[in-house]
């Protein structure tokens, strides 16, 4: 690997410069490369851009009824299905609402699967349930989850498939007990435990009056330790 050399406001300036001049002057009659403008006129590639489809338009309405990615299912399960022969996932997985992608350094490596909505008579987790299980659960696994996904429910589904769950938890889930929600009483740096079969919920309290709730049903123990 070369090695990075620093690069400064001006330079960025520029590469955005050539960037832009490199598509303005392609179809030059005085700088513009001949090939261009002899295979097709900027107009023409431009029209051909606008009106680029990768689906059938004419049944795309029906389509959509029953899938909201429609307009490009069948481009994207093409790219996933390429994705998965080259990637082996391990035994942890994580599920994540990615809201934006740049913020993530390793992007190659997320197999995400595109969330357009949930279907009717479906909450977000149980919809989170069935695209996980499909896809992956049923090997068993061990999944690590964000407070939009998280939830009791969910959790009891995924342990039929040998898969167990670590995740943080909302405050207003009907399924959080209102003791694991009090942390004004609670000293900092403390812990409340709540057990109930297989699922173990903890409450910890990293300043006075606030609290982290998380789920697991991989911990059946009071344990901490600290990092």
């Amino acid at each position: 690997m070369r090695k990075w050399k620093e690069t400064d406001e001006g330079e960025i300036y520029a590469f955005l410069g050539l960037l832009i001049i490199a598509g303005a002057n392609l179809w030059s009659e005085r700088s513009g490369r001949p090939i261009f403008c002899a295979l097709m006129t900027e107009n023409r590639l431009q029209s051909r851009l606008r009106f680029c489809r990768f689906d059938d338009l004419h049944s795309r309405t029906d389509r959509m009824k029953s899938d909201k990615l429609a307009a490009f299912q069948d481009i994207w399960n093409m790219f996933m299905d390429n994705i998965k022969k080259v990637y082996k996932l391990s035994f942890f997985l994580t599920v994540v609402a990615l809201l934006d992608w740049r913020r993530h350094e390793d992007e190659a490596k997320q197999i995400s699967e595109i969330y357009v909505g949930r279907p009717p008579g479906q909450t977000v987790s149980t919809n989170t349930a069935d695209l996980v299980k499909r896809s992956w659960c049923w090997k068993g696994r061990k999944i690590t989850m964000d407070s939009t996904f998280t939830s009791v429910q969910l959790a009891e589904d995924l342990l039929a498939y040998r898969t167990t769950v670590v995740g943080t938890l909302r405050r207003i889930r009907r399924d959080v007990p209102s003791e694991m929600t009090t942390a004004r009483d609670c000293q900092a740096g403390s812990s409340v435990f709540c057990f109930d079969r297989q699922l173990t919920m903890v409450s910890y309290i990293p300043k006075r009056s606030k609290c982290d709730l998380l789920l697991s049903t991989m911990h059946h123990d009071g344990a901490t330790r600290e990092e």
